[in-house]
């Protein structure tokens, strides 16, 4: 799979609409894949679109609709907030399981963190389960952990990736995969899986037998969510695979970008000290900077 970098106009505009490039429906809407739906929701007053979007996607008609479900939001719109509360309501089904998967570790302790959290004062009555608790061989512990309602868990777990410094995954987690498999082959459980920050993903697909390995689990997939504030044209690819998941069957949820009235608090600090390395690459930073001065754009503290 080849990789490829795609770069934006930086110009800034005028206008409270920020410059960037939607979602290509039409890189999709071809014989091979089945487009449900687009839509491209507007944030409300305090600039989230969680509420609209968990509205849209609680409507029966679509709760229940099997798709990979594309979600193109900016940071801090609520993705996450959504992502969370989605997953309560889809694991409260008696039928259904789920699996987030997430790129790093630190996202998985975050998930499973807020999911627990949210668990206990929604009185839900849900076990959540963080793969890194999968320690040991088939035991009693490892079959409560089997019956989990939510699975929270890196991408490379869920695809038998064993990273860059070893040969194949460790056994317990792919006994772990497998158990959990055939528990939903037996039960005849639907699973809805969650891929978070898709787009620092795309490394983790790069072995065909990590896409079959992902692909296992089509049978018994009922839906699936990506969420990204930047998909790239790598990720168009990755996407491709994932939507195999559901039958090629896509509905994409996009918004406008809009820019805040308020601006950060940013501080610029040049320190008059000499280093070993040849920062003159960072040269215009000081014309940069006095044309600010100049202009009053910001203060000086010396």
């Amino acid at each position: 799979m080849k990789l490829h970098k795609m770069y934006h106009n930086a110009e800034i505009a005028d206008s409270s609409y920020i410059q960037f490039k939607s979602f290509p429906v039409e890189r999709f809407n071809s014989n091979n894949y089945k487009i449900n739906e687009v839509q491209r929701f507007s944030p409300n007053k305090h600039g989230w679109i969680s509420d609209n979007l968990l509205a849209k996607i609680k409507q029966p008609d679509v709760f229940d609709r099997e798709e990979t479900v594309i979600v193109n939001f900016g940071v801090g719109k609520g993705k996450t907030y959504t992502a969370h509360r989605l997953i309560l309501e889809y694991a409260k089904q008696e039928d259904t399981l789920v699996i987030v998967a997430s790129p790093y570790k630190s996202l998985v302790d975050r998930d499973y963190s807020k999911l627990s959290r949210l668990n206990t004062e929604n009185n839900t009555g849900l076990q959540v389960m963080n793969y890194i608790q999968v320690t040991k061989e088939k035991d009693e512990a490892f079959d409560k952990l089997i019956k989990s309602d939510i699975h929270v868990m890196t991408i490379n777990c869920l695809l038998q990736n064993p990273g860059e410094t070893a040969l194949e995954q460790n056994i317990y987690k792919r006994n772990y995969l497998k158990s959990l498999h055939e528990r939903c082959i037996k039960e005849d459980l639907k699973v809805v899986i969650v891929f978070d920050e898709i787009h620092d993903s795309i490394v983790n697909f790069k072995k065909d037998e990590f896409i079959l390995n992902l692909l296992h689990w089509e049978p018994v997939v009922k839906k699936v969510f990506t969420l990204s504030a930047t998909y790239t044209e790598a990720s168009f690819v990755v996407l491709s695979y994932i939507s195999l998941l559901t039958q090629a069957t896509i509905s994409v949820y996009d918004s406008d970008r809009i820019k805040k009235p308020e601006r950060a608090t940013l501080y610029f600090h040049l320190l008059p000290y000499s280093y070993e390395h040849d920062l003159s690459v960072l040269s215009p930073l000081k014309t940069i900077a006095k044309d600010a001065l100049d202009k009053g754009k910001c203060k000086s503290s010396a």
